[in-house]
């Protein structure tokens, strides 16, 4: 009889298909003092089990469910402003960072400007430097010349003289 009996009790609790949804829309009560008596503001207070209570567990006033509903529903509200404060701050962040790497890129291309401009000059100043040896040169091929008919001239005089004194 207790196999029967347990194995009726394992089909009804596998074959019982009853399914259970929450709801979706939750209406939170009105929270109200009772008449007649003293509102205690807003206070928990643990119960004890032989304390004379409706149920076991914690007792709330109803400054505490109204505050404890009031910040249940400002839940979305909050998660906004944590949101907007976040994107506001790293919007200022990017701000920041992009005004300070223009301040750099600013500066670098300053430097490097006047880095060029350096340059020009130095160069400039080889180029007249060059060109003023250049024009302070004498032609080679002035001393070249020079050279042959000096050349010439000398062996010429030489063969006279070796000339004169054979004679």
């Amino acid at each position: 009889m207790k196999k029967f009996t347990s194995a009726l009790l394992v089909v009804c609790m596998l074959s019982s298909s009853t399914t259970v949804y929450a709801d979706e829309n939750v209406e939170i009560p009105k929270v109200e003092t009772p008449q007649g008596e003293v509102d205690p503001g807003e206070v928990i207070s643990p119960m004890k089990l032989s304390q004379k209570a409706p149920f076991s567990g914690v007792l709330l006033s109803p400054k505490a469910v109204a505050t404890i509903t009031a910040r249940f529903l400002s839940i979305s509200d909050r998660i906004a402003i944590a949101k907007q404060e976040a994107t506001d701050v790293a919007q200022e962040e990017c701000r920041n960072e992009k005004s300070i790497t223009k301040i750099q890129n600013d500066a670098d291309t300053e430097i490097l400007k006047a880095r060029i401009e350096n340059n020009q000059r130095i160069i400039g100043s080889y180029e007249k430097t060059l060109s003023e040896i250049k024009s302070s040169q004498t032609d080679p091929a002035l001393l070249i010349g020079l050279g042959a008919i000096g050349g010439a001239a000398v062996t010429v005089v030489t063969i006279f003289a070796v000339a004169q004194t054979m004679k």
